[in-house]
Order: C-alpha cells, then structure tokens, then sequence
C-alpha cells in the first residue's frame, strides 16, 4: 500500500479507498480500548441484530456502532436520552469515509443509571412471576453437601466456612471459586450454579469424588449458596444481572443467596428461594 513521505520531493497520490483504509488504521492501531460516556440519541437496533445510535454531550457528537455478537451481552434494554459508558474502539467505515466508534461494551452510566436499569429488571420479573412464593423451593432438611458460589479471596467465604463448622458440622462445603465483580463476574456466577446442577443430576457411577480427608464421597450437592460482601449499587452489580437471575430461576437446586449486608437487595436475593443476608 502506498504512503505519505513527507521528507520525499513528490508526494504520492492516493486513492480514495486508500486513504480511507490508512485513516481507519490509524485510528483503530491508535484509539482502541477507549471508554467514553455520554447520551444515546436516535437509536437504531437494525433487523440484522447490530445497533447503531448517536453519542453525544452538551457540546459534540459521535456516531457509534455495535454489532450483534456484542450487543447480546447487553444486560439492559438502551434507549434514547440514557446516559452509558461505552468501551470500544475508534474507526472509520471506507466507503462512506466516516468516522465512527465501533462499541464493545455497554453499561449505565453512574449509579443513577444503574439503579434505573436494576428497577426495571425487578418489574420485568415480577411481571413473570419470578419473586412469587409458589416458585420457591424448600431447603433440604438433613443436607449433606453444599455448594458455595463465591469468591475464594473473600471474607464471605470464611464467614460461611465458620458458621457452618459452628452450627451444622457435618455438612460438606464444595466451594466453587468465582469472581463476585468486574467483567464476566455474572457469567462465571450462572456457569457455576449450571454446573452444580450438573453434578447433582449426574448418574451416580459418573459424579466426581469429593475426598474427605482418607475418604471419597461420591459429590451430590443438594442445595446452593451464592455470596459475597457488601459493597456499593456497583459493587453488587454481578448479582443484578440478568443472566444470574435465569440461571437461579433455571435451578432445580434450591438456591441460598447471601449477598451483601441486610440493607443491600439484589436480583439475585429476589429471585433465590431464600435469602441469608
């Protein structure tokens, strides 16, 4: 591909195609991983699955695009006058030549948004039927296992290890290590209630051993908790979204959910047959 030279006698010409290509990559090798926040106007969620909307503040504008393999993670539903932050990168689309910023990521912006996007939730499934006590399940009486869903690092863990050392020692504790926040927290949080089904619904000949001591137990899990800390709206968020709500919905374990102080109120709480703050 041709180039500038601006040390040389003659400047080469371009096409217009060429141009366009060296600009994109300048853009996308010099203006990649940038966040930016800002209101969604004229929002257009394409029949292709890709979106595409205007980013804008009191001042300027910037045309966004989000493809569908993308958006699917999108846990909210955006709209025109919302206020997100937004990763991605900068590019220009060739054949027009214009510039635009290709969306990554897409979450509220500040708490107020997030609180705006956790209300709605809460409606949506309530609307379903999802918080209603004739979708609870009851704990098993005389468990024998139990699957914790939590962080390894954090002081929820030894909480729950100690109360159950205290209170109901012959219960085993199977910890599943995850990440309570940040990227892909949620994600790793369903994975793992899936996968404690998983072990409970395995044939008996086909279940991982749990090694006690000099012994092996065949693993059974016969109930669930889920928890971690309390922490900030965002510092929760993980237990807000979506994805975890139907993973715990999806259960045919019966679900624990110990996340944060009494004062904090999660999807997660409202959705899990018990709540253990």
């Amino acid at each position: 591909m041709k180039s500038f030279d601006l040390a040389g006698d003659q400047t080469p010409i371009l096409t217009v195609s060429e141009l366009n290509q060296q600009a994109r990559d300048c853009l996308e090798n010099n203006f990649a991983g940038i966040e930016v926040e800002g209101e969604i106007s004229d929002l257009l969620q394409h029949r292709s699955g890709h979106w595409y909307f205007t980013l804008k503040d009191e001042q300027s504008q910037l045309r966004c695009a989000m493809f569908k393999f993308q958006n699917k993670a999108v846990r909210f539903q955006p709209e025109d006058g919302q206020q997100v932050r937004l990763k991605g990168k900068l590019s220009l689309y060739a054949p027009r030549g214009s510039y635009q910023f290709i969306v990554e990521r897409m979450q509220p912006a500040g708490s107020g948004q997030l609180q705006q996007a956790f209300d709605a939730l809460k409606v949506r499934l309530a609307q379903q039927g999802w918080f209603d006590i004739e979708n609870k399940q009851t704990l098993p009486s005389l468990a024998k296992q139990v699957v914790i869903i939590t962080s390894p690092q954090g002081a929820a863990i030894r909480d729950m290890q100690t109360t159950f050392a205290r209170r109901f020692a012959g219960i085993r504790l199977v910890v599943i290590p995850v990440p309570v926040q940040g990227d892909g927290a949620a994600e790793a949080i369903a994975e793992a209630i899936a996968k404690a089904n998983q072990w409970a619904q395995t044939s008996d000949q086909n279940k991982p051993l749990l090694t006690v001591g000099r012994q092996q137990e065949v693993l059974t899990p016969e109930a669930i908790i889920i928890g971690r800390g309390g922490g900030s709206l965002e510092d929760l968020w993980a237990f807000n979204e979506l994805v975890v709500a139907q993973a715990i919905h999806k259960s045919e374990l019966p679900i624990v959910s110990a996340v944060g102080h009494e004062t904090d109120t999660t999807i997660a709480d409202l959705v899990a047959d018990i709540r253990a703050a």
